[in-house]
C-alpha cells in the first residue's frame, strides 16, 4: 500500500506583509525565486491567483534582469488560445508580466501616463489644483484595463531634495461598488480624466513640492500604505508650490469685517451658501448684501471669525454664523456634516477641526 501524499504547508514567506516580502526576496537566489514563482502562478496551486505577491516577485525580477528572466517571462507570454475574451487584448494578469517583460528587455512600458498643465503649479493654502491626468496605450498590444476610477491612481508628493513628503489623510475612501466595467485600449489610444487632489493623502502645510501620479492596471492603490512591490505606471513630474495663506490684518479691515458680521447676525437665517470665496477671481458688481460683502473679504474676514469662535460670550447663533462663513470662504469643514452644529449643539467641539489651518494661515490657537 502507498503511502499517502499531502501537500507540505506553504512556507511562512507567503503570509508576511509586502514590504517584509520584497526584503526577503531580496536576499533569496534565482533558483529560490523561479520556485516561488512557479508555485505561485501554477494553476493547480493552492496560492495561484495571489496576484498581489505575483507582482511583487515579478519587481524583483526587473530589478535582477538578464536573459533568464526575460525567456521565462517571454515564454509565459506566448499566444495561447484561451489567453484573451472577445478581441486580442492583454487582461488584467498579463499587462503585470508583459510590463516586467518589457522592462526587463530596457522596453517603454506599454502604458504611459501623463500628467497635464505643468511644468508648475500654483496654489494657494488650503485649496489644491487638479490633476489632469492622461493614460496613452503605447503598444504594441492592446490592453484591457478596470476603468481608471479613484482607488487606480496614487499622489505622490516630495520635497525639492526628492525625499517624501509628509502628508495627511484624505477623508474620502474607498473604490465605487458594483462591477468594474473594462476600459479597452488599442495601441494609441488615450483616455484622459481629473483627478481631485482633495480625495487623496495631501502634503502637511504650504510649500514647494514634486508631484508625480501613479497609477495601477487593477488594483487599488489609494489608500495602500505604498505602493512598493506592485507594477504600477509613473507619470512625469511637476513642481507644485503650494503658497500660505496670507490675511491683511490691518485694523481698518478688521473694523469693517467685525461691523459686517455684526449686521450678518443679526439680520438673517443661518444658511451655508457652499460657494467657495476664490482668491483669485475678480467680482464684479456691488455686493448684494451684507453676507456677500463679508464673504468678498475672503481670508481678511477670518480674524473676525476666528475671534468669535473664540469668546466664551458668543451666543450659539453668532458661533454658528462663523462657522457656516469659515465654510464659505475656505471650502473647509462643512459644519452641516455634524448633526446639530447650526442649532448650538458640539460647537466648540467641531471648531477645534480648523486647528491645522489656523496653525498654517497664523491666525491664533483655538482654546
Amino acid at each position: 500500500m502507498q503511502p499517502a501524499t499531502t501537500t507540505p504547508a506553504p512556507a511562512p514567506y507567503y503570509y508576511e506583509g509586502l514590504p517584509d516580502s520584497m526584503r526577503a526576496l531580496e536576499r533569496v537566489t534565482d533558483e529560490e525565486l523561479r520556485a516561488r514563482y512557479e508555485l505561485l502562478t501554477g494553476a493547480s496551486s493552492p496560492l495561484a491567483g495571489d496576484a498581489e505577491r505575483t507582482e511583487a516577485m515579478l519587481c524583483e525580477m526587473v530589478a535582477r534582469g538578464g536573459p533568464a528572466w526575460e525567456e521565462l517571462l517571454a515564454r509565459e507570454l506566448e499566444p495561447r488560445p484561451e489567453r484573451n475574451w472577445l478581441f486580442d487584448w492583454l487582461g488584467e494578469g498579463e499587462i503585470g508580466r508583459f510590463t516586467a517583460l518589457r522592462r526587463v528587455r530596457g522596453e517603454p512600458d506599454p502604458l504611459r501616463v501623463v500628467l497635464h498643465g505643468g511644468p508648475t503649479l500654483v496654489s494657494i493654502y488650503p485649496a489644491l489644483p487638479p490633476l489632469d491626468v492622461e493614460l496613452v496605450a503605447g503598444g504594441p498590444e492592446a490592453l484591457a484595463l478596470r476603468q481608471p476610477d479613484r482607488s487606480r491612481w496614487r499622489i505622490v508628493y516630495s520635497d525639492p531634495q526628492g525625499r517624501p513628503a509628509a502628508t495627511v489623510p484624505s477623508s474620502t475612501s474607498g473604490s465605487p461598488g458594483g462591477l468594474a466595467d473594462t476600459l479597452p485600449l488599442q495601441p494609441g489610444g488615450r483616455w484622459a480624466g481629473t483627478l481631485a487632489t482633495e480625495d487623496y493623502p495631501t502634503p502637511a502645510g504650504p510649500g514647494e513640492y514634486r508631484v508625480r501620479v501613479l497609477f495601477h492596471a487593477s488594483r487599488d492603490i489609494a489608500d495602500a500604505r505604498d505602493a512598493r512591490g506592485l507594477i504600477v505606471f509613473a507619470s512625469n513630474e511637476l513642481t507644485l508650490l503650494w503658497r500660505a495663506v496670507e490675511i491683511d490684518a490691518s485694523p481698518a479691515l478688521r473694523a469693517r469685517a467685525d461691523e459686517l458680521f455684526a449686521q450678518v447676525c443679526a439680520s438673517a437665517r443661518v444658511v451655508a451658501w457652499g460657494r467657495t470665496w476664490d482668491p483669485q477671481a475678480e467680482y464684479e458688481g456691488e455686493p448684494r448684501s451684507e453676507r456677500e460683502a463679508l464673504w468678498r473679504m475672503g481670508y481678511a474676514a477670518l480674524p473676525t471669525l476666528f475671534a468669535t469662535l473664540d469668546d466664551p460670550q458668543s451666543d450659539a447663533r453668532a458661533k454658528a454664523w462663523a462657522l457656516v462663513l469659515l465654510y464659505d470662504i475656505t471650502g473647509l469643514n462643512d459644519p452641516r456634516e455634524a448633526l446639530g452644529v447650526l442649532d448650538g449643539a458640539n460647537q466648540d467641539s467641531f471648531a477645534r477641526r480648523w486647528r491645522r489651518f489656523r496653525e498654517q494661515a497664523g491666525v491664533g490657537e483655538p482654546r
